[in-house]
């Protein structure tokens, strides 16, 4: 990896999937692809096959793990890579702050530190009036979370963290906000075990509210109950009067309760004040907070204990970001509901949904995540990722500023391609690297070339723009017309019907959407402008030669 990235200092060949470095003739495998990911409040991260993390999205506390915080940092659009950390088999995003799993079995966090949620024994310390930073012991580079090994998962929330042993044993820093060992614990900054859960196969974390599974399929929650989000059948009833919240009815709990006569679960998920369950047989419960439709039942009342969801069935697993949780279906399709108003439903609008409906063009995934905050993420089959939803601080990672209704490709590296059958659906796509070049120089594609039929398509505005030719675009037709002294071609998207100076032109494979931008035949482009096309199959590369 990092001789690809260098590789301006180099005279780099690729074949394949492996790298051959003209200065030493070693090689290195490039593994494209993901392999995890973590969703923050409104950052991302993810880990790339060779265990490098990378992260995008905001960074003003230092969650993005560049040695940059405060003022000076950056928000970033699209992956950096994560300092001084490698091996990584997993990763969690909290609201300010990150966490990773390394191969040896330990944690390491980087971002906000206000709460001790970092857990290296600092926290820094905040004018409760003016919120303004006295002392600064945030972490903009990995630290080394203390007296934790053996992990393998870790999640986060609102300045907590939590990881779980491969003992089955959980430990918590942060905002703990509950009782251990009979003793009241507000904040730790370093791990707690949390020594009243034991055999747990999974935590999730929501708004100030908390679940945990047993191995034995058994649910405990703690935390928040003003909307029934423990499942216990109580809820905490506040009233505001003369601008004072007054607490009718308690029914919180500081430590965790088995949800009773629930049983046979395999994966659990919380949002803000709701919580999702899915049983063995595919099938989901919710209970909780409704009012947005995020349970799923076709109502907007508000559920109290565990009930059965009629509207969706064979689910695997299950994710929950702040409007409502995201079903993963055994056959590999993304379904949602709930609010959505980052766009996080992924069904092409801002609608909010009260049963689940399926995400758009997204198909054989097999991981998913969310978090605190409105955007969502999933790695496909063949290790792409896919993001949509809330675009504020460039979480989606797709180097635009929009918020996306549809899931967007974050590339693993700049030459990535996708490359599908017919029409370039998330289900055919395998990911390969790809180049062009015009007269020996690369392009530089803002969406990658991607083949479709087994033909190189290549984002329209760069490759006609590079040869010379002038654009008029027809949004009402979808068409484009490129001109070049005296040779006008026109192309109409979804037509494999092209026509140069009048004539029409049967194409092998008609121009398309990918990624919200057009995409054109390279080689029908080329010839038509006069230059030379061929196809280095050794470096996977289109040449395009006009001099």
């Amino acid at each position: 990896m990092k001789k690809l990235l260098i590789a301006a200092l180099f005279i780099t060949f690729v074949f394949g999937s492996t790298v051959v470095n003209a200065d030493t003739s070693t090689t290195q495998e490039i593994k494209a692809g993901w392999k995890a990911i973590g969703a923050g409040g409104s950052h991302s991260l993810a880990v790339k096959q060779d265990g490098t993390v990378w992260a995008w999205g905001q960074n003003t506390f230092g969650q993005l793990g560049n040695g940059e915080y405060g003022d000076k940092a950056k928000d970033q659009f699209m992956p950096i890579q994560v300092k001084g950390i490698e091996n990584v088999v997993a990763v969690a995003g909290g609201s300010r702050h990150s966490l990773a799993v390394k191969k040896d079995g330990t944690v390491w966090a980087w971002g906000g530190n206000v709460y001790g949620e970092i857990g290296d024994g600092t926290n820094s310390t905040m004018d409760d009036t003016t919120y303004k930073i006295l002392i600064n012991n945030d972490r903009p580079l990995p630290v080394q979370v203390k007296n934790l090994d053996h992990i393998i998962a870790v999640t986060a929330g609102w300045y907590v963290s939590y990881a779980l042993k491969d003992d089955g044993t959980v430990w918590v820093w942060g905002i703990v906000s509950m009782d251990i060992d009979g003793k009241q614990v507000y904040n730790s900054t370093v791990p707690l075990q949390i020594t009243s859960l034991t055999d747990i196969v999974s935590v999730a974390v929501g708004w100030n509210q908390f679940m945990a599974l047993k191995k034995d399929g058994t649910v405990w929650t703690w935390g928040s109950n003003s909307n029934g989000q423990l499942g216990d059948g109580l809820v905490t009833i506040s009233e505001i009067k003369d601008h004072v919240m007054n607490v009718i009815e308690y029914h919180d709990t500081r430590t965790p309760a088995q949800i009773k006569d629930f049983n046979n679960v395999k994966a659990i998920a919380a949002g803000a004040s709701f919580a999702v369950a899915v049983k063995n047989d595919g099938t989901v419960w919710a209970w909780g907070s409704n009012g947005k439709g995020q349970l799923g039942d076709g109502t907007k009342v508000d559920k109290h204990v565990p009930t059965l969801l009629k509207t969706i069935s064979n689910v695997e697993t299950v994710a929950a970001d702040t409007g409502g949780p995201i079903f993963l279906k055994k056959d590999g399709t993304v379904w949602t509901t709930g609010d959505n108003s980052g766009g996080q439903l992924g069904n092409g609008s801002y609608k909010d949904q009260d049963v689940p409906a399926q995400v758009q063009g997204l198909s054989k995934v097999n991981q998913i995540a969310s978090g605190i905050g409105f955007h969502v993420m999933a790695i496909a089959e063949n290790n792409s990722l896919w993001t949509w939803g809330m675009n504020s601080n460039g979480q989606i990672g797709d180097g635009e500023k929009w918020y996306r209704t549809i899931p967007v490709w974050v590339k693993s590296y700049d030459s990535e391609v996708v490359q599908t059958e017919e029409k370039p659906k998330p289900a055919e796509i395998t990911v390969d690297i790809i180049h062009v070049k015009l007269d020996g120089k690369l392009l530089d594609f803002d969406q990658p070339p991607v083949l479709i039929k087994g033909k190189t398509m290549v984002p329209l505005r760069k490759i006609f723009e590079s040869l010379g030719a002038e654009i008029q675009w027809d949004a009402a037709t979808s068409t484009v017309t490129a001109t070049k002294g005296q040779t006008v071609v026109k192309l109409t998207v979804g037509n494999d019907t092209a026509y140069v100076n009048g004539q029409g032109i049967k194409l092998e494979a008609a121009p398309t959407i990918v990624n919200e931008k057009t995409v054109v035949p390279a080689r029908f482009i080329g010839e038509s402008f006069g230059a030379k096309v061929t196809w280095e199959e050794a470096t996977k590369t289109v040449l395009l030669q006009t001099k």
